[in-house]
């Protein structure tokens, strides 16, 4: 074996595939084989099947070799950066008379004419002549005058009785069995492989159509409808469906139709079903029609027919997904186009654990778990996480380091999930565990058994055949923690928190109000499971009955109400609509309409009081936790001193505190007893003279109900 200092991979056409290495005078001189030998080259990534030449013009010690005839058997690993570039070497030399090809065509057609008879026996033979072999190689034949003329791009050689340090050639005689023709969209993607990861049951459901129907004694075909929001994995499971059942995925983007002038867009459809059906005859095919949606006007009518042609088709199945339900045609809905429509949501805890499992496969993690992550990633879709754990690998400050839970924390302030970035419900808030709420026990409790077991044991009240609370209605004197307490049974349950004030909703325009509902829950339906809070419901919707309602509130009422029962949704839908729960929030539960609160609708009401003594003591201690105090500060104290206070009020009065700190010495290091004291009215002004600015004005900070 002789060490090659300089190797340089010539790729021009004339010297293409011709499968030779020139080398320079020194080399030949060393090496004991005439030209013409085979011999190898290996590099550390590749092992190259080569014939030897001579050239003396050469730099001494260097190869100018054809890249094209590879060997695929892996050679280990890289050299040191310190070695040579390449070794090579003359492995001994047999006589091939077994051997199996598979021909890669570059084309439909040649794939067609290649099939018949045994053209492809003839072809392999005359492609093989003079070429050197291995156990398993790649030969490039796009090069050579033969390869062109018959449409083969190279050819994929398996020899049973070579090995991998011998090499040969085949003999005049040989058996070769053709082990497949196949166009070059056929064999890159049988070498890729599409992740299988979320979507359990939508998973099973397509790639048994695409078993079924994509056979190779069927003739017949079949289409689906994925229905999604826009990055939850419609077109990456599709093409897992694919590789599951041995067909070839042809993808066509709707989207990407040119319309720079009239007809360009028909003409481009026509072109492509017109390649998908040349395909569709060389083996199984799965046609992808990604975001149908964006077809409209006049092409439209060229993709229906496109639809209608492909049921013609044999072992064919048409996949299309479709991101913006609302915008797609009638037609395109109809059961003459799609047979089974499925819905995908951007999945549960478990989904995110198998999608961040495989978008961190071969990294470690340090302080946190997969199912960690997931947890902290409620809402966030296949690319959200693919951004997020790309973004956790990039931002490291060093990077060969492995991944800490702090990577991942500063990586979800910069991606948010996309279908919470903007539009109705959008918030982008992070969860919130039940450690940062104070005084809430009995309540806490109350809450996981409305809206934290429905959510994550759904599987239990259908053991029973007990319907599962759909909604909750909070109710009590404002500043209580309504909200605080919604999103924390939301993090508990892993659900997306989705949530509407009356300012979001209420819009000047018409039937803009009634749509900004609609979207609120199709969001959350694609986000699923997921938690909708609506704040200020009685502002909201009102009360039917009372004469101040005004026009919109009671078409508010009315979509709230529809989307509440599920009216107009698929019956599909039906598993992901019960994984939305719905939650309002009120301080005026008698402005409420009674609709709204009957039994199937927000049948949960959960008063929410002024925390009493032991409460208030929780909620100031836990205030104080993250504030410098002095020794003569009590929690206990200022809990009997601060009775009918909401935690909102408990809150600020340690604002308070530690702004009197500051306002006396801006140096000051920590509150004392007497800056609490003084917002309470219970302790004079520095000079004596009467009582602290804040004191006596807790109207100020407490909101009238």
């Amino acid at each position: 074996m002789l060490d090659v200092q300089r190797l340089i991979l010539q790729e021009k056409r004339p010297f293409l595939d011709a499968q030779k290495c020139f080398v320079s005078s020194d080399l030949r001189a060393a090496l004991p084989a005439h030209e013409g030998a085979a011999v190898r080259l290996t590099d550390g990534r590749r092992s190259l099947i080569c014939r030897l030449y001579v050239r003396p013009e050469l730099r001494p010690g260097t190869a100018l070799v054809d890249g094209c005839a590879t060997c695929l058997v892996p050679v280990g690993a890289e050299p040191p950066p310190a070695g040579p570039p390449a070794r090579l070497s003359v492995p001994e030399a047999l006589s091939v008379t077994r051997l199996s090809v598979r021909l890669v065509c570059s084309s439909a057609a040649d794939v067609l004419r290649l099939r018949r008879r045994d053209a492809a026996v003839t072809a392999a033979r005359a492609l093989l002549t003079g070429r050197a072999l291995s156990a398993r190689c790649r030969l490039g034949c796009a090069g050579a005058p033969l390869g062109r003329r018959l449409g083969v791009l190279w050819l994929e050689v398996t020899c049973p009785q070579l090995t991998g340090e011998t090499l040969g050639s085949a003999a005049a005689d040989a058996d070769v069995t053709v082990a497949a023709v196949e166009t070059r969209l056929h064999a890159e993607f049988a070498a890729e492989r599409p992740p299988t990861s979320g979507h359990a049951t939508a998973r099973a459901r397509l790639t048994a159509a695409a078993r079924h129907f994509c056979r190779p004694d069927s003739d017949r075909s079949s289409s689906v409808l994925l229905l999604g929001p826009a990055g939850c994995g419609k077109a990456t499971l599709a093409r897992a469906a694919a590789a599951a059942a041995g067909a070839l995925p042809v993808t066509l983007r709707c989207d990407d139709l040119p319309s720079e002038r009239p007809g360009a867009a028909q003409t481009e459809l026509r072109a492509r079903a017109a390649e998908a059906r040349r395909l569709a005859d060389c083996g199984p095919l799965l046609l992808l029609l990604r975001a149908v949606h964006a077809v409209r006007g006049e092409p439209r009518a060229q993709l229906l027919q496109l639809l209608d042609d492909v049921r013609r088709w044999p072992r064919t199945l048409v996949v299309a997904t479709c991101s913006q339900p609302q915008q797609l045609h009638s037609a395109l809905r109809s059961a003459a186009r799609f047979d089974t429509e499925l819905h995908l949501t951007v999945g549960g805890a478990e989904d995110r654990v198998e999608h961040l499992t495989h978008h961190l496969a071969g990294r470690s993690l340090v302080d946190c778990s997969m199912q960690q992550l997931a947890d902290m990633t409620p809402g966030y879709s296949v690319a959200d996480l693919r951004a997020l754990c790309r973004e956790a690998v990039f931002g490291r400050t060093q990077q060969d380091a492995a991944l800490q839970l702090a990577d991942f924390s500063r990586a979800l302030l910069v991606i948010r999930p996309s279908a919470l970035k903007s539009g109705p419900g959008a918030a982008p808030l992070p969860p919130l565990s039940w450690d940062r709420l104070a005084g809430v026990g009995s309540l806490r409790a109350r809450l996981r058994r409305c809206l934290v077991t429905p959510l994550r044991r759904p599987d239990a009240h259908r053991r029973l055949g007990v319907p599962a609370p759909r909604g909750l209605l909070l109710h009590g004197p404002p500043g209580c923690a309504k909200t605080s307490l919604v999103r924390a049974a939301a993090s508990e349950c892993r659900a997306a928190f989705l949530t509407a004030s009356p300012a979001e909703l209420f819009s000047p325009y018409v039937g803009d109000s009634e749509r900004a509902i609609t979207e609120l829950f199709q969001r959350a339906r694609m986000t699923a499971p997921a938690v909708i809070f609506l704040d200020e419901l009685d502002a909201i919707v009102g009360t039917r009955s009372a004469s101040g309602q005004s026009g919109v509130q009671a078409k508010l009422l009315s979509a709230l109400l529809n989307e509440m029962d599920g009216i107009g949704i698929k019956q599909d839908q039906a598993a992901v609509d019960s994984a939305v729960f719905v939650v309002g929030a009120t301080n005026r539960r008698d402005l409420i309409d009674e609709a709204l609160l009957r039994p199937g609708r927000l049948d949960q009401h959960v008063h929410v009081p002024l925390p009493d003594r032991q409460a208030r003591e929780e909620i100031i201690q836990l205030y104080l936790t993250g504030m410098p105090v002095c020794d003569d500060v009590s929690a206990a104290e200022l809990a009997d001193m601060t009775e009918g206070f909401s935690g909102a009020e408990l809150r600020h009065l340690c604002n308070e505190a530690g702004l009197a700190a500051l306002t006396e010495d801006i140096g000051a290091s920590a509150a004392t007893r007497r800056h609490f004291l003084r917002h309470l009215g219970a302790e004079p002004d520095s000079d004596g003279t009467g009582p602290a600015a804040g004191a006596g004005h807790r109207s100020e900070v407490t909101v009238q109900s």
